[in-house]
């Protein structure tokens, strides 16, 4: 049997790096280039959930500039906070709540709704929030 050249083994199964980018295959960048930019607009579940003092709501704009709103709502469906409202880069984004009204005032604990709303596109996800 043949044997490998250890030295000639280890660049092979090394760690791409500025010096050896060979083994970066092309079908790994363009799975990353798809990564990269998201295909649809999507609100995805709040994390930590349930969640105190604060979490982190992640979303995904596939085309720049498209005007963002980001709502919490009650249970009633009373507006309790407007994270976002404003034009938005396309790719992924997060936003912390810190489980405040638009008066900075602690809310109690329940269930919340997120919602994302752009042009036709509208999601709701539901967060609870305990203390």
């Amino acid at each position: 049997g043949t044997s490998m050249n250890p030295e000639l083994l280890n660049v092979v199964c090394g760690y791409p790096d500025e010096d050896n980018q060979v083994t970066v295959s092309t079908s790994a960048l363009s799975n990353v280039d798809e990564l990269v930019l998201p295909d649809k607009f999507a609100l995805h579940q709040n994390y930590p959930n349930p969640f105190n003092p604060s979490t982190q709501i992640s979303f995904d704009v596939p085309v720049s500039s498209d005007q963002v709103i980001l709502t919490i709502y009650n249970v009633l469906g009373q507006e309790i906070k407007t994270l976002i409202n404003k034009e938005q880069d396309y790719g992924y984004h997060s936003v912390s709540w810190d489980g405040t009204d638009r008066l900075g005032k602690s809310v109690a604990s329940g269930v919340y709704f997120t919602q994302m709303r752009s042009g036709g596109f509208s999601q709701s996800k539901k967060m609870l929030l305990l203390k």
